[in-house]
């Protein structure tokens, strides 16, 4: 190649490169301009992300302040069960959580708390519910929690007991079987024409006990069987003979005696949640079935005689294996009495509710009351007109009815409310005793509202008790007699039923303080059909509805709303801690 021609090709050449390396700088000034931007753009959006996570972790304080300030409101509560009525208000003035400042969440967690009360100490006495807000608050953040806070109890079940057996007061001597036993261990006969029976005090201590404390001994003949050395203060007891056992065959000797023990089975469906703090008694055969996983029973391991836990009830029968097994659950005890029920009307007046004395006739319709109080001179204005008390009045019906006994003799003897019927059978271990002094209270009729009715003595109900607005509105009733709840089936001596329609359905919470939910007259008369309950039944001993081919066929199901909507003044168990039943935000 000539000189000239190779210059040309070196300047070609140098032409060339400069022209790339033009391209590549320019390659390289973009990639910086793209670079120096996502490195503006993460730069910026890490600026902008920063107060927002700053923002985001406040809140989360904020809250978690808030539920600490609901959990300190129940550690209080928890403490002193009537610490929401401090100072008469609930209002505490010792304590800054109180305050419009508040208090520090404890443990440095960061972030503050304070409550209010959104229920008053007069309100939560009705309702059963306490309401509070909690306010949490970090670095300007606040969020905020309402709580609704209530005592667990018997309206959590659709059944409730505390004895799984009968009631000693509906238990005749004459049928209790009894047995005793000579210093060789041979069973005494008893004189031609007589049988044993156990004292009637020790039967009561005895049968009044659980089966795992004394009322189970051992087992005779399948049976749960106690036992006794007869004194002179406990002696035995002859029926149809004379009486009691002359000194010299009665000290010393054992006596043994079943109780009436009532067994679930006979294809019983309980429909909802259940507690006895009581060992089931399950009969072989066709059984129960426990459609609720909340079947509680109280027999404790390490009691006598202690349970399997794999099947923690006692008798030949199980569970069918479409429902659920009792499982352990802590004993929650029955109050002694419903007497607080009386004093908050002595207390509040008409603001709580109505007293009445000796048996008492009320009859719902509607957001009114019927009242036939026969006893009843003075009274509550707005409850009575006692120039009238011999004729039946209307009313409006009060949160609270309480039926108390007539102090001395009736001023008008006889039969007060109606009761009992003509040709009636009345008294005896199945039958109610009537009195016109009695605290007690006949009830039917359909209601619209919210109310609880207490007596002194029994509760009969005569008739149906219904809802107005069934079972998805906000009508309630409470029954709490200290004695029974009486389902009303009056008869003649020759066993006919005088009632041409038996009671059939009744809508309530109920709960016998002292006793039981029974039928009258349940050994005799004839099938009833079925009693349909929607509610909860709590009692001390268990009722009896059917005996034989006598009675009802039982219909129960859980009223669910009676958890957050519970008749007023409702009593709870004795030792129930407060709990929350409820969280919502703001």
């Amino acid at each position: 190649m000539s000189a000239p021609a190779a210059h040309g090709r070196r300047r070609r050449l140098v032409r060339r490169a400069d022209r790339e390396q033009g391209s590549a700088l320019v390659l390289v000034v973009g990639a910086v301009s793209v670079l120096t931007a996502f490195a503006l753009v993460a730069l910026m959006a890490a600026m902008t992300a920063a107060p927002l996570s700053r923002r985001a972790q406040d809140v989360r304080t904020a809250t978690a302040a808030a539920q600490a300030g609901l959990d300190d409101y129940l550690s209080r509560l928890v403490a002193n069960p009537s610490y929401y009525t401090t100072a008469g208000t609930g209002v505490d003035p010792a304590n800054p959580a109180f305050a419009a400042g508040g208090a520090p969440v404890p443990g440095g967690a960061g972030g503050r708390f304070s409550y209010q009360l959104l229920t008053t100490p007069s309100q939560t006495a009705q309702s059963g519910v306490i309401r509070v807000r909690a306010t949490g608050v970090s670095r300007g953040e606040r969020r905020t929690l309402t709580a609704s806070l209530r005592h667990s109890g018997f309206l959590d079940y659709v059944y409730f007991t505390d004895l799984e057996v009968t009631d000693p007061a509906l238990v005749p001597l004459t049928s209790v079987a009894t047995w005793v036993v000579n210093a060789a261990g041979g069973l005494v006969s008893p004189p031609s024409g007589s049988s044993w029976a156990p004292d009637p005090a020790v039967y009561a201590q005895k049968c009044g006990s659980y089966y795992y404390a004394g009322r189970h001994a051992l087992d005779y003949g399948g049976l749960s069987v106690s036992r006794y050395t007869a004194s002179s203060t406990t002696p035995i007891m002859l029926v149809d003979g004379g009486g009691v056992l002359s000194a010299s065959l009665d000290y010393g000797r054992t006596v043994y005696f079943a109780c009436q023990s009532i067994f679930f089975g006979y294809n019983d469906v309980l429909t909802g949640p259940v507690h006895t703090n009581d060992a089931m008694a399950i009969t072989g055969g066709s059984s129960v079935t426990f459609t609720s996983p909340v079947t509680e029973t109280g027999w404790a391991d390490g009691t006598t005689p202690a349970p399997d836990p794999a099947a923690r009830w006692w008798g030949g029968g199980s569970p069918t294996s479409a429902g659920s097994k009792p499982v352990y659950a802590p004993v929650l005890q029955l109050p002694g009495s419903n007497g607080d029920l009386k004093a908050r009307i002595q207390s509040e007046g008409r603001a709580a509710g109505c007293t009445y004395v000796g048996e008492t006739k009320i009859t719902y319709t509607g957001s009114s009351m019927t009242v036939l109080s026969p006893q009843t001179t003075t009274t509550t204005p707005g409850c009575f007109d006692a120039s009238r008390r011999t004729q039946a009045q209307s009313w409006a019906v009060p949160p609270l009815v309480y039926v108390d006994d007539l102090p001395g003799a009736c001023p008008s003897p006889g039969a007060a409310a109606g009761h009992p019927l003509a040709n009636e059978v009345a008294g005896g271990q199945t039958k109610i005793t009537y009195g016109c002094a009695n605290g007690t209270a006949f009830v039917s009729g359909i209601l619209s509202g919210q109310t609880t009715l207490a007596t002194a003595r029994d509760v009969v109900v005569t008739g149906d008790l219904q809802y107005a607005s069934g079972l998805t509105g906000t009508d309630v009733l409470g029954l709490i007699p200290n004695g029974f709840v009486w389902v009303y089936n009056p008869q003649t001596a020759s066993g006919s039923r005088l009632l041409s329609t038996p009671v059939k359905r009744i809508e309530a919470a109920v709960l016998s303080v002292g006793h039981s939910f029974v039928v009258q007259n349940y050994d005799r008369g004839g099938e009833l059909g079925a009693l349909t309950v929607r509610g909860t039944i709590a009692q001390k001993h268990r009722g009896i509805v059917k005996q034989g081919s006598n009675g009802y066929v039982k219909d129960y199901v859980f009223d669910k709303r009676l958890a957050n909507l519970p008749p007023p003044f409702f009593l709870s168990p004795a030792d129930s801690p407060w709990t929350v039943s409820r969280v919502t935000d703001g």
